[in-house]
């Protein structure tokens, strides 16, 4: 196989390997596996996201390059795939890349072609580099992998070992994956992969529940020190044994990255968010999880001497509108136009303060607009609506 056409399959075998919300989303390009992501800055950039090869020795019951597929197979030489990167940069098509692999013959084996090909690269790049650690891979490849790369990732692909062992019986989630993500927070924190580690879960053929989801996603931001989690809703693919099973809604997608935001960037506790679980331990989809925990819990928060933290529990309310009220309120009472100038989305808040004229105003917006407290018309948008 051709360099092209090596570029054409293992740039399109990259889309089910997840790097940032938004990752699904291909750009305006004929070139297979470039997508849209952010930096460590917060820059949107456009990734070279590619497979190394995607031939593989694991049969995972999901994958459509599982070692039992009648798929095409191809792998990329270190050299192919540096000339390959750096034209694409040099053209500029892309800012960075993403590499990911199928197991070529064993764990070390493929990391050896991986650490190769981004030291091949790093002679003439400096930029932002996103390489995936293979499960059971050994510790000074992976160490390697942290000294070359901005950000490093490793799949868990589900939340426990039960869901996992129904999707391959080839991965051991403490042995080969748990154990390779301890080593490289303990990496990180000497200084090396900078923008952290990452990981991965494959929502829906493995049984889980959402909160068996956000639990794990929960503990590996304590204990493994994870930056970000990202959640795929599970798309079946032909020849696979789960071919046949139903595609998981991407509306449950978009509730655990809700609710993992609420969790990471709000703040808010696990345990008190069970409320917004049902007794499947599943998110409801027809209602977003900030606003249903805020009804149930009935809140009714004074923007007049509120916390920050009681703030955040007003849908309506993030952290940019919260700081705002606080100062705000220190040179007089807030009001309904002070709330909109702080950029608080007052009809979906109003419910949960207590403000002068609260009853009227309620009134009001429940006249003008009904669906009010429904959740956003575009449920599987990558932003989170506060």
């Amino acid at each position: 196989m051709n360099v092209r056409d090596k570029v054409q399959l293992l740039g399109s075998a990259s889309k089910y390997d997840v790097c940032s919300t938004a990752s699904k989303k291909l750009g305006k390009t004929n070139i297979p596996g470039i997508c849209t992501s952010w930096g460590p800055d917060g820059r949107c950039i456009s990734l070279y996201k590619v497979l190394q090869t995607n031939v593989c020795t694991n049969d995972c019951r999901f994958c459509v390059n599982r070692s039992s597929s009648k798929c095409k197979r191809a792998i990329f030489k270190p050299e192919e795939l540096k000339e390959t990167f750096l034209h694409l940069f040099y053209g500029n098509y892309i800012d960075g890349l993403f590499l990911s692999s199928g197991i070529y013959r064993g764990p070390d084996e493929t990391m050896e072609m991986m650490v190769e090909t981004v030291e091949l690269i790093r002679k003439e790049f400096k930029g932002y580099i996103h390489m995936k650690i293979i499960p059971g891979s050994e510790y000074h490849l992976v160490k390697r992998a942290c000294e070359l790369a901005d950000r490093v990732s490793i799949n868990l692909e589900a939340p426990n070992k039960e869901s996992l062992q129904i999707l391959s019986d080839e991965k051991h989630l403490r042995q080969d994956i748990l154990r390779r993500s301890a080593w490289a927070k303990n990496l990180i924190r000497k200084g090396l992969a900078q923008s952290g580690q990452t990981t991965q879960f494959v929502v829906g053929p493995g049984g889980e529940s959402d909160y068996d989801l956000v639990k794990m996603s929960r503990w590996m931001y304590e204990k493994m020190e994870l930056r970000r989690s990202y959640f795929s809703a599970f798309q079946p693919v032909g020849d696979t044994p789960f071919s046949n099973l139903s595609r998981t809604p991407l509306l449950r997608e978009h509730r655990l990255y809700q609710m993992d935001w609420l969790l990471r960037v709000y703040k808010f506790d696990l345990r008190d968010m069970k409320r917004v679980f049902d007794e499947n331990g599943n998110l409801p989809l027809d209602m977003d999880p900030k606003y249903l925990y805020a009804k149930e819990k009935g809140i009714l928060v004074d923007p007049g001497d509120a916390t920050k933290q009681e703030l955040l529990s007003v849908p309506g309310i993030g952290p940019i509108s919260a700081n705002r009220i606080i100062t705000m309120r220190k040179f007089g009472s807030i009001t309904h136009e002070k709330l909109k100038r702080a950029g608080v989305v007052v009809k979906r808040a109003l419910p949960f303060l207590r403000l002068e004229g609260r009853q009227t105003l309620l009134n009001d917006f429940k006249q003008e607009n009904k669906s009010a407290s429904l959740p956003p018309k575009s449920p599987v948008a990558a932003k989170v609506r506060e």
